[in-house]
């Protein structure tokens, strides 16, 4: 069942060009790499995903998939995951298997990548499990402390004031990682460069302003730069289809280029200006 939502997946891996991000960036596919030499590649990627610094200080280096100065976990999931995770296997809590298979399973996508690792978003299978883990580290805590407090005579009127500052603490470490998630990602330059702000700004700015005969190029050294204008215009998907499209194309131009003339097509009918792709030499 669990499989079901990832069939659609495997069928676009299937047809042509389905698999050709995975090519550029699997490990098997790097010259220097021998073939004996990938199972240490693969080890070492999966086991920087199990980093502390990657999971609860620093996390993934690229800004859009993660806050500086903070890791892909809140710090205070560096007890609780744990804890929780003991907890839930002592006590035999229904579906613990699962999860544990699930959070060992989750750094996998990215482990068989060579690019920006450890990787947050391709090893964001960690994800569900960990908050799990964590949740049930709160529940052990709480049991624990509960304990302890009527062990030492607190009268259960002050057991739930010292639990309820307790849960308080937790959820202010909440809000103080969506607080820095907010100010990061809402104006700090890093992030705005991160998120390519600049090209949104510049293509609307194009759209808004444009001459009626007004030429436009597109520097190929910009990656993805022509699939950027279509986000960012918010072109209609249905308009990119084939039917109609340009397939002409100088020999000249890159590999990365020859796709481009459906995008350009595309742009050309969004902000109505004639479109030149410039391929770098």
């Amino acid at each position: 069942m669990f499989c079901i939502p990832a069939i659609p997946t495997l069928i676009v891996r299937l047809e042509p060009g389905g698999s050709e991000r995975m090519a550029r960036v699997a490990i098997w596919n790097r010259p220097e790499t021998a073939a004996w030499q990938l199972p240490l590649v693969f080890l070492k990627n999966y086991l920087m995903h199990l980093d502390p610094r990657f999971l609860f200080i620093g996390g993934d280096v690229q800004p859009r998939h993660a806050v500086p100065g903070m890791g892909q976990l809140n710090r205070c999931d560096a007890v609780l995951l744990p804890v929780g995770l003991i907890w839930a296997l002592r006590r035999r809590v229904p579906l613990s298997g699962a999860l544990l298979a699930a959070w060992l399973c989750g750094p996998i996508p990215a482990a068989l990548t060579s690019e920006g690792i450890p990787h947050a978003l391709r090893a964001i299978g960690m994800l569900v499990p960990s908050i799990a883990w964590s949740a049930c580290g709160i529940v052990a805590v709480i049991t624990w402390l509960s304990a302890k407090l009527s062990r030492d005579g607190v009268t259960p009127r002050g057991a739930q004031i010292i639990i309820g500052f307790a849960i308080l603490a937790l959820l202010m470490e909440g809000i103080s990682g969506i607080a820095r998630y907010w100010e990061f990602h809402g104006g700090a330059p890093l992030g705005q460069i991160a998120f390519e702000n600049g090209q949104r700004q510049a293509w609307e700015r194009l759209a808004r302003e444009r001459q009626p005969d007004q030429r436009v190029f597109v520097n190929g050294y910009l990656p993805y730069s022509v699939y950027d204008q279509l986000f960012f215009l918010r072109v209609p998907p249905r308009s990119v289809g084939p039917e109609g499209l340009t397939r002409s194309i100088s020999s000249t131009t890159t590999r990365r280029a020859r796709r481009s003339p459906h995008c350009m097509t595309a742009c050309v009918r969004a902000i109505g200006c004639s479109l030149r792709w410039i391929p770098p030499p």
